[in-house]
């Protein structure tokens, strides 16, 4: 009963292999927001073109970058029903242009020790949440960093690191946040 859609942000099946490649790939959609997210906004209007699509009942969830593309996806005003940020760039956008209220839902997952997000942006991205009215959530996890959802993520040096109770719990936020947007009852 649901559709999958995978953006491929940088196009023709780019992926990045190494934390510099993966940075090169990063930096010139963080340094043109808008341009991201007039991509993030065309895959948004394909998505709701597909006949099997409820274009009234779209979720986005992203991690990392991803996190930072679904939460642009509401700043940007799209339409979804909810977005769910794990891990995510929580920066906001100094280009951003829409201020119009959102009615959509977001929940954040982030690491309290995520060495990528700095505590003034964490502190941005909810004061801009309020102000474009979101029905919003956080959870913190106090010894999670960066990538804690990446069972391959073992870099303490680089703040990724894989933590296996943060993942599991914020899987658990995840499903109940999806039942809520789309009023699915709970198996239990």
């Amino acid at each position: 009963g649901y559709v999958g859609f995978a953006l491929d942000v940088y196009g023709k099946g780019v992926l990045g292999s190494s934390v510099e490649e993966n940075t090169r790939l990063m930096t010139p959609f963080m340094e043109d927001r808008n341009h991201l997210q007039e991509r993030l906004t065309v895959a948004y209007e394909t998505l709701k073109q597909q006949p099997q699509v409820e274009a009234s009942n779209i979720a986005a969830i992203g991690y990392c970058f991803g996190g930072l593309c679904v939460l642009d996806m509401v700043r940007s005003g799209l339409a979804l029903a909810g977005v769910a940020s794990f891990h995510g760039i929580l920066k906001p956008s100094s280009q951003q242009k829409n201020n119009a209220p959102s009615k959509s839902k977001v929940l954040i997952l982030h690491g309290d020790k995520d060495p990528m997000v700095a505590f003034d942006d964490l502190q941005q991205c909810r004061a801009e949440l309020a102000k474009l009215g979101c029905d919003w959530r956080m959870h913190i996890y106090s010894q999670a960093l960066h990538a804690f959802t990446n069972p391959d993520a073992n870099d303490p040096k680089l703040g990724t690191v894989y933590n296996k109770q943060a993942d599991a719990h914020s899987s658990l936020l995840l499903w109940d946040f999806l039942r809520e947007l789309f009023d699915v009852p709970s198996s239990e």
